[in-house]
């Protein structure tokens, strides 16, 4: 069962050849850095899409975060929708976020998923896998 639908034609894993054939893209990576110091990958943003994907050294697909204008489901949610219409569609969270920040966001272990929600108006604001 696919974790996603037509809005998003590529998955994790995938290469970057692939994904950039399936996205239509011809945008160019760019290096991220989590320490300064360090290169933690290359990442790419297609704004339009509300689509980001992060890969590792190998051009691989290792995350991938869902903004607004994203039109499509992640697991059956999309962004906006409520807190309460995630827990309709996915079930208690199994654990919170560890770091408190001043954020809701709800994490799913198996498989991994992550949602932080708008505070003010407790919708999914992004969606991480």
């Amino acid at each position: 069962m696919s974790r996603s639908d037509q809005y998003c034609p590529v998955k994790l894993g995938d290469s970057w050849p692939d994904a950039q054939a399936a996205l239509d893209t011809t945008a160019a990576l760019e290096p991220y850095f989590n320490d300064p110091a360090v290169q933690s990958g290359w990442h790419i943003n297609l704004f339009e899409r509300g689509i980001w994907l992060f890969l590792d050294d190998a051009l691989r697909i290792r995350t991938l975060r869902f903004d607004a204008p994203f039109a499509g489901a992640i697991d059956g949610v999309r962004i906006g929708d409520t807190s309460r219409q995630v827990r309709q569609i996915k079930g208690k969270f199994d654990r919170k976020w560890p770091v408190n920040d001043g954020r809701k966001t709800w994490l799913y272990d198996s498989p991994f998923v992550r949602f932080d929600f708008n505070v003010a108006s407790d919708t999914v604001e992004t969606i991480f896998l």
